[in-house]
C-alpha cells in the first residue's frame, strides 16, 4: 500500500511539474490565437496585460473560458487560475480583454490559460513580467486598446496613450540585414548603427500620419529604454506582392551565385520568373513551391515582425525553411524548438534566448552551431525539389 501511494505520488509531481508544450503559438491551425500588449504604470509597479484572442472556428465567446495567474517559473502549472472578466471588444470570432496585476519583486509570468469548452481542450500562454516596461501604447484612431501588431501599412494613422502632455518618436528608415544561416557562428549580419533619419514630438491622443517606411520609435521618457516600436512597410504586408519584395527572401535558398544575379538585376519580374523556372523545372511544380515558400515567409511575417520584417529575424529564418515546430519548450529567456524525426529529415532542435531590446518587446536570438550545416542544406534541397511536405 505504501509503495503504490509513493508512485502515486511520483506520478502526480510529474504530471504537475511537466513542461508546457507552447508549439501552439506558432501553428496558424491552432484553436486559439493570442495577441497581447504590456503597458506599465508609471510607478513600474502596476501592470495592465491587454489580450487579443482570436479563433477560426464557428465557435461563439460562450464556448470558450478565459484565466489568468501569476506564477514565478514558466514551466509547471499554477495551482490557482482567476477568470479573465474585463472585456474591451467581443466579435463573431474576436475578443479583447485586459487584466491588471501588481508586480512582485522577483521575475514573474503571467500565465493566460484559453479553453475551448466544447471539445474540452485548453492552450496556455506565459507572457514574461519584466521589472519596468513602456508606459503608453499605440492604437488605431476609433480603437481604446493596443495595436497589436508590430507593423502598419505606408499611410496608415495611429493615437498615442499617455497619461501626460506628448511622447518623443524616432524615425529609422535604414534596412536590417536577414539573419545569417544557423551554423554561421560568426554572424555576417550584425545590424547597423542606428541612424537616425526624424524625430518629432507627438502630442497624446492626437492622430498621427506615417508617411515614411522603416521603423518608428516612441519614448515617454528619452533618458529610458523601454518605448514602443511600429514597422512600417507597404501595402498588403505581411504578404508580399511586389517582385522587390519576393525577391529577397530568396536568399535562404539560393546559391551564392544566384542571389548575386537577383540582387543586381536589372528587372526583378524577370530574375523572379527565371529563379522559380530553373528550380521547378516546369511551371506547375514551380508554382506549387512559391505557394508553399511564401505562406511560410508571410507566416513569418504576421509572428515575427519587430524592428524589421520577420522573415529577417532568426525566428523567422527558421520557421520559414522548417515551418512549425513540433514542440516548443521554455524555460525563462530561453526558447527550444524541436523538430522531431521524418522519412526525409533527422530530428532537430534550435535553442533561442530572448535578449533586450529596445526596439522590440520580443527579440530573441538563436545559439548558432556548425553542426546545423548539413541539416540547412539538405532541407534547402528539398525545397528546391519540391519536397516542401515536411
Amino acid at each position: 500500500m505504501r509503495l503504490a501511494y509513493f508512485v502515486f505520488l511520483v506520478l502526480l509531481v510529474t504530471i504537475t511539474n511537466a513542461a508546457i508544450d507552447y508549439a501552439h503559438l506558432y501553428d496558424p491551425d491552432a484553436k486559439i490565437h493570442l495577441k497581447y500588449d504590456l503597458v506599465y504604470a508609471e510607478d513600474q509597479q502596476h501592470i495592465k496585460a491587454y489580450l487579443d484572442f482570436s479563433w477560426q472556428t464557428r465557435s461563439s465567446g460562450s464556448d470558450f473560458e478565459y484565466h489568468y495567474a501569476i506564477t514565478k517559473e514558466n514551466k509547471n502549472s499554477p495551482e490557482e487560475w482567476l477568470s479573465i472578466d474585463t472585456i474591451l471588444h467581443l466579435a463573431s470570432q474576436r475578443l479583447i480583454s485586459m487584466v491588471s496585476c501588481k508586480l512582485g519583486t522577483a521575475p514573474n509570468y503571467l500565465m493566460i490559460r484559453a479553453k475551448h469548452l466544447p471539445s474540452n481542450t485548453e492552450q496556455v500562454y506565459s507572457l514574461p513580467l519584466e521589472k519596468e516596461g513602456k508606459t503608453l501604447f499605440l492604437s488605431k484612431i476609433t480603437e481604446k486598446w493596443p495595436l497589436f501588431e508590430s507593423y502598419i501599412e505606408l499611410g496608415d494613422t495611429l493615437k498615442v496613450h499617455f497619461g501626460k502632455d506628448s511622447v518623443y518618436v524616432t524615425h529609422y528608415g535604414q534596412q536590417f540585414e536577414p539573419a545569417d544561416p544557423p551554423f554561421l557562428i560568426e554572424s555576417s549580419a550584425a545590424e547597423k548603427f542606428m541612424k537616425v533619419d526624424t524625430s518629432f514630438w507627438w502630442v497624446s491622443g492626437t492622430p498621427q500620419k506615417f508617411n515614411k517606411k522603416g521603423l518608428f520609435y516612441v519614448q515617454a521618457d528619452t533618458s529610458k529604454r523601454n518605448g514602443a516600436s511600429i514597422y512600417v512597410t507597404d501595402q498588403f504586408y505581411p504578404k508580399y506582392t511586389l517582385a522587390e519584395n519576393l525577391l529577397q527572401p530568396l536568399l535562404y535558398i539560393s546559391t551564392n551565385e544566384e542571389y548575386e544575379q537577383q540582387v543586381n538585376a536589372t528587372n526583378a519580374k524577370e530574375a523572379l520568373d527565371k529563379f522559380w523556372l530553373d528550380v521547378g523545372q516546369s511551371e506547375d511544380k514551380a508554382r506549387r513551391i512559391i505557394r508553399a515558400y511564401y505562406r511560410r515567409i508571410t507566416r513569418s511575417n504576421q509572428l515575427f515582425t519587430n524592428y524589421k520584417a520577420g522573415w529577417k529575424t532568426d525566428q523567422g529564418m527558421i520557421y520559414a525553411l522548417f515551418g512549425v515546430p513540433d514542440l516548443v519548450l521554455k524555460d525563462g529567456p530561453r526558447e527550444e524548438w524541436v523538430y522531431y524525426r521524418t522519412d526525409i529529415l533527422p530530428k532537430i532542435n534550435f535553442t533561442f534566448y530572448k535578449v533586450k531590446n529596445p526596439y522590440a518587446q520580443k527579440h530573441f536570438v538563436l545559439i548558432r552551431n556548425k553542426k546545423y550545416s548539413d541539416f540547412w542544406f539538405r532541407t534547402v534541397d528539398l525545397w528546391r525539389k519540391g519536397r516542401t511536405g515536411f
